[in-house]
């Protein structure tokens, strides 16, 4: 089957899970219209049931048993920074993807993916100055410690206007945290999530960190129940 590929990506007829790139169990397909030419531009996989069991048990491996969680902040940051080095050398795939699929006009496309992965940048500093661990008082008056700990598995949805920037503000911190993210871009719009996911396999994140399932509504319904997934950060 010939997939439209307008922006060079690498898998586009597959998923990212576990960090290697699968093809849909179902053979499923989305078509993305250019909003601006009216017709179908681009082709992506279309994930199904059984691949959102897959994303989630690979995603749960990955925080409960491998090293993600269990690095410092600052290596996570320096993860965060080698990603966003990736993603620099693909600036005009990243504002292309957003003009074909949303329309937005070339300058404005630049602006929104070059704040989407400042984001990387803005998250990764601040990790220096956040305190994850600090002192505090007990309501007994007796000395405590507060820590904030990663949350576990967390599926990032954003919307198709502004799909990688807003997944880039929900991928960001859940990364810094710890936490390991399953991406499910809007199906008009997943272009920009498949140049992310290929970044962060080229920046060297473990299997199962960051995963990218493109679905329709009944599949993501079915992800965001399972009992595996720990928080949604949802726009709609």
């Amino acid at each position: 089957m010939k997939y439209l590929n307008p922006c060079n990506l690498k898998h586009p007829d597959k998923l990212f899970i576990k960090g290697e790139w699968v093809p849909p169990q179902d053979g499923g397909r989305l078509e993305i219209t250019a909003p601006h030419l009216e017709e179908v531009v681009a082709h992506t996989a279309c994930a199904g049931r059984a691949d959102m069991d897959d994303v989630v048990s690979a995603a749960r491996s990955a925080f409960d048993e491998g090293p993600w969680p269990r690095l410092s902040p600052a290596e996570r940051a320096a993860y965060l920074l080698k990603l966003q080095a990736e993603l620099a050398g693909r600036a005009d795939e990243l504002s292309n993807a957003l003009v074909l699929q949303t329309g937005t006009l070339s300058m404005g496309a630049q602006m929104m993916t070059g704040l989407g992965s400042m984001m990387l940048d803005f998250f990764a500093k601040g990790a220096d100055g956040f305190r994850f661990e600090e002192a505090a008082q007990a309501a007994d008056g007796g000395a405590a410690v507060v820590v904030h700990e990663p949350v576990g598995v967390v599926v990032a949805i954003a919307p198709w206007n502004a799909p990688y920037t807003i997944m880039m503000n929900k991928i960001a911190p859940a990364l810094l945290a710890g936490c390991t993210v399953i991406m499910k871009p809007a199906p008009e719009t997943p272009l920009e999530a498949y140049i992310l996911a290929e970044c962060a396999e080229a920046a060297g994140f473990p299997p199962g960190v960051l995963s990218l399932v493109p679905a329709q509504r009944e599949a993501s319904d079915y992800l965001i129940s399972n009992p595996g997934v720990d928080k949604v950060g949802f726009t709609g």
